[in-house]
């Protein structure tokens, strides 16, 4: 499998492709500026010189020292006077000057016959129109220098390339080792030994990154202490129904008479089973999102008695005292799905009762509060830390080590009050124990 590039390698071959695209233009720029740069530089000259050469008299401009530069002699000038005496005219070099120029008034160009030679003149008058000068620089002089410039400008970007180059390649080396060090320590395989570097010594777009990348690390760490934690907790919750079963069942075996006992126990145990394995699949289906409503109107009053009466049963040992709304009250009425809200009721009354004393109270009354149903279900059992009320609906979260069952209960509670629209509320109850307020919308019929 070819090996794809890496980033320091793509980030380096496009700016130095960058750079080998731009230089072309950039010279061809430098060129054309250089160009421009001297036509008004000449241009300028050929005003002055045209000046200078307005002030001379006929004797003056007859009388030239000689030619020093050989630039020089790519300049033409022509005088042409019509002062009263006899008209004359003096040329500096015996180069045809075209007709069509005679008398002719600021700048202009000129092409050659031969098509080679291409010219740019100025032309001007005296004040008293008794002078003219003509004045005629090859454009040559104008090409040769820009080229040149051109030339030297592409030698010193030649030879200055290679150190671009090194530069460039030293600076996105060290922009890009904050991300080499996050990738060297992303490729630790256990993720739970992952460390990135501090965000305060990132780029603060690493930073930002590294920040959310530790956040996102330390819930997976989280979920998978969870995870384990559950794992021996599920173990030890279902060994304990499973040897009770057993146990009851073998006494059942060897008993020459039937044992009302051992089988009551026997049916506790087998009902704890099912209710922690219809928990663990219906977690497992909200997870899919394959848990479907049929939703139809509950008489909550109903179904309250009938999960007080289990969870009485599945709690022989403890002496609850039950203060119930009593029925006939419209605010009993609500909206859902008669499975699901049974076990959203089972769960809470069971938790009451799990963390409870033997002695109980528990109460549970409705009430009609903007267009939703509200019931309140409250116990003077130990209660819970204010600070511990909204982690204990995460999953799988448990007051303590100590504390029996698999985190499951309050959690399952607010994803099915979630399905149907509901709302979980976890508030401590005076002068202690736990008051637990849900919500749910009201059947059809019985809406304001």
């Amino acid at each position: 499998m070819k090996e794809r590039m890496t980033l320091r390698m793509r980030l380096l071959a496009g700016v130095l492709l960058a750079v080998l695209c731009a230089t072309p233009f950039t010279l061809l720029g430098v060129y054309g500026d250089a160009h421009h740069e001297l036509d008004e530089l000449f241009d300028a000259h050929l005003e002055q010189l045209a000046r200078l050469h307005l002030s001379m008299d006929r004797a003056s401009a007859a009388t030239q020292p000689p030619i020093l530069h050989p630039y020089t002699s790519k300049i033409l000038v022509r005088h042409t006077w019509n002062d009263g005496r006899s008209p004359a005219r003096w040329d500096s070099e015996p180069a045809p000057f075209p007709p069509g120029l005679d008398g002719a008034s600021g700048f202009g160009d000129f092409e050659g016959e031969d098509g080679e030679m291409h010219w740019r003149y100025i032309g001007l008058w005296s004040a008293e129109r008794n002078h003219h000068v003509l004045i005629m620089q090859d454009n040559g002089i104008r090409e040769e220098l820009a080229s040149s410039i051109a030339r030297r400008v592409s030698l010193q970007s030649l030879i200055e390339l290679p150190f671009l180059a090194l530069i460039i390649i030293f600076m996105t080396t060290l922009a890009l080792r904050p991300l080499r060090a996050i990738v060297l320590a992303l490729r630790n395989p256990d993720p739970l030994q992952v460390r990135l570097p501090p965000a305060h010594t990132l780029p603060r777009e690493l930073a930002v990154v590294v920040e959310s990348f530790d956040r996102l690390l330390e819930r997976f760490r989280d979920l998978l202490e969870r995870e384990r934690h559950f794992a021996a907790v599920a173990a030890h919750e279902l060994r304990t129904p499973l040897a009770g079963l057993s146990a009851q069942l073998q006494l059942l075996e060897v008993s020459d008479s039937p044992n009302p006992r051992a089988l009551t126990q026997a049916r506790h145990a087998a009902r704890h089973l099912s209710t922690l394995v219809d928990r663990l699949l219906l977690l497992a289906r909200m997870d899919r999102n394959q848990v479907q409503t049929h939703a139809e109107a509950i008489d909550l009053h109903e179904l309250i008695l009938e999960c007080a009466a289990l969870v009485q049963d599945h709690w022989p040992q403890r002496e609850i005292q039950w203060d119930i709304t009593p029925p006939g009250d419209p605010c009993w009425q609500a909206w859902g799905d008669p499975t699901l809200i049974r076990m959203l009721l089972l769960n809470l009354l069971d938790n009451a009762c799990k963390h409870g004393s033997d002695k109980l109270s528990i109460s549970v009354h409705a009430h009609c509060e903007d267009e939703q149903r509200t019931f309140v279900i409250e116990d003077d059992g130990p209660g819970i830390p204010s600070e511990q009320l909204a982690r204990l609906q995460q999953r799988f979260a448990r007051a303590s080590e100590h504390t029996a069952g698999l985190g499951l209960g309050l959690a399952l509670a607010r994803e099915i009050l979630i399905l149907h629209g509901g709302m979980l509320l976890l508030l401590p109850n005076e002068p202690h124990g736990l008051r637990v307020k849900i919500t749910l919308p009201p059947a059809p019929d019985t809406q304001a």
